[in-house]
């Protein structure tokens, strides 16, 4: 009887402590935050669940499901990814220890939020590896996101500075601005947002339209002001992809003969789904005139002046 109680009482502390999966090369923790993770251990194809925590090494994968949420934190949380619903995060490098380290994960899908707890020296690196490029922490909070096409995004928190590097291009982000890039594509402008649908809206613009009467014919010109050359016009109900707007408003860039124009109206009504156009000084351009196709002989643009940045 004595025994079988013993048995029953070592049955239920196993029921009730964490299990903790082992790993030979152990150099990071996951937490699971929220029910729906799993691991799939490197040369291996099949993935496990975990209910609490588990140590994962370099080659390791951690993915969650479409209720899951899970944290992977490196040196006792001084570095943290926290990995949204659908996503999916590698380890693919670990070196050195203290303050001479490299970490290199890699972001596969799905959305993750990454913090450094202290500013990282010369000799620390913390990478997070995307489709559209690779993300250098230097200090703070950001947030990324992969689509399942590999366009890769990034948003930095206000307070934080972070690196970017692709395929040909390289950036540095501020706080509350973001950045984008395709597959092994190019970096985009590096814009103000504080919400991806912001970053998505500043970079693709918002559809619009414009409606004048029969008789009268909306100017585009090369940039924000009446000084800039005139490149073409709008006619009647014009259905237009709007860019941008200046700061003290009124005027709009717009997509126009594979370039961008700048057209002067009070407002612009825009699709609803649009979170915003992304801001330019007063007076900006001139844009680039190179970019333009289809020009009538009726407009000679030339362009003499400096961009306003």
């Amino acid at each position: 009887m004595l025994r079988r109680a013993l048995s029953l009482v070592f049955f239920l502390l196993l029921a009730t402590t964490p299990v903790l999966a082992q790993s030979d090369n152990s150099v990071a923790r996951a937490r699971v935050t929220s029910a729906g993770v799993e691991i799939q251990r490197i040369g291996t194809s099949t993935w496990v669940p975990i209910r609490v925590e588990s140590l994962i090494g370099v080659g390791d994968s951690i993915r969650t499901t479409d209720k899951g949420r899970a944290t992977v934190s490196f040196l006792d949380d001084v570095l943290t990814i926290d990995l949204s619903e659908q996503s999916e995060l590698g380890i693919d490098a670990y070196t050195g220890e203290g303050n001479a380290f490299t970490v290199r994960s890699v972001l596969r899908s799905g959305f993750a939020r990454f913090k450094s707890l202290r500013n990282l020296g010369d000799s620390e690196q913390f990478l997070i590896v995307m489709p559209g490029f690779t993300t250098t922490v230097q200090q703070g909070t950001g947030n990324l996101r992969v689509e399942s096409s590999g366009r890769s995004a990034l948003l930095v928190v206000a307070d934080s500075k972070m690196s970017v590097k692709a395929k040909d291009s390289t950036a540095t982000v501020g706080e509350n601005n973001g950045v984008r890039a395709d597959a092994d594509g190019a970096l985009s402008d590096v814009v103000p947002a504080l919400t991806f649908p912001q970053l998505d809206s500043s970079l693709d613009g918002c559809p619009s339209s414009i409606k004048l009467d029969d008789d009268v014919r909306l100017n585009v010109r090369l940039g924000a002001s009446r000084s800039y050359p005139l490149i073409g016009g709008l006619q009647g109900n014009s259905t237009i992809q709007a860019m941008g707007i200046t700061a003290s408003g009124g005027w709009y860039r717009i997509r126009f003969k594979d370039g961008f124009g700048w057209v002067q109206v009070r407002t612009l009504p825009l699709d609803r789904a649009c979170a915003g156009l992304r801001l330019f000084s007063d007076n900006f351009g001139p844009e680039d005139a190179k970019l333009y196709t289809d020009l009538t002989d009726a407009y000679d643009v030339t362009v003499t002046a400096t961009p306003t940045p």
